[in-house]
């Protein structure tokens, strides 16, 4: 980790989690990894909505009693939130609201919606209820902006804005636990994970950072920055 190298003047750094352990790459060889893993079995529900199509594989999103709540984002085209019934694979659209996250918690199951494409945009916490037989969202909070990346840390989420990052609890309450006090090479977030240690990594423009609990709301960041970067001919 320390000696990061890259081909790339200004590398993006994109952290994923590999099993039990932190895989760091660049974006060009994260993008090439993909493509190779693209391969998938056929969906077991295809979801057509305006520009996009979302395919649902048995197993994916949160397992409720009477099926299965899915979030869909297909980026400037929006997204979605749905039910999708196990036994006869109908689906049911609970909010057409892009849902990049959707998590089951010890206080139920929560899901953040978010979406910015020019003036228009949108970002909050909602709650998905049962009532009446009927799946439906109920605002928590609205957030600062949109995240880039969220994880889960027991009970409440972490939020990974552009510059900063912070937890989110259930009930709304947001804090920020990391914010660099010089941007290193104009500083971007990109990505981030947490390992199984507690750790949360995360990968920007130029470098990646480790963030070490060290007691609640408190982490103490480390920074691994590319040892050379060759600039291209």
């Amino acid at each position: 980790m320390a000696n990061l190298e890259s081909g790339d003047e200004t590398p993006d750094y994109v952290v994923t989690l590999a099993g039990d352990r932190v895989r760091v790459e660049t974006r060009v060889a994260w993008v090439a990894r993909k493509r190779k893993e693209q391969k998938e079995p056929p969906a077991d529900v295809v979801i057509k909505q305006a520009q996009a199509t979302f395919r649902w594989h048995k197993g994916d999103g949160v397992k409720v009693d009477d099926g299965w709540l899915v979030g869909y984002d297909a980026g400037e085209f929006g997204g979605g939130l749905y039910w999708i019934d196990e036994k006869n694979l109908s689906k049911r659209l609970i909010s057409d609201r892009r849902t990049p996250f959707l998590a089951k918690t010890a206080r139920g199951i929560f899901a953040i919606q978010s979406y910015s494409h020019f003036s228009f945009g949108y970002s909050q916490l909602v709650a998905l209820d049962l009532k009446e037989g009927t799946w439906h969202t109920q605002a928590i909070t609205d957030l600062h902006s949109n995240p880039v990346s969220i994880v889960l840390e027991g009970d409440r989420f972490i939020l990974a804005q552009s510059k900063y990052v912070t937890t989110l609890e259930t009930n709304g309450r947001q804090r920020e636990i990391f914010r660099p006090t010089q941007l290193i090479g104009g500083f971007l977030i990109e990505s981030m994970v947490r390992s199984p240690n507690g750790e949360i990594w995360i990968g920007s423009q130029n470098a990646v950072v480790c963030l070490q609990p060290r007691g609640p709301d408190n982490y103490s960041p480390y920074w691994f920055i590319a040892k050379t970067s060759r600039k291209r001919n």
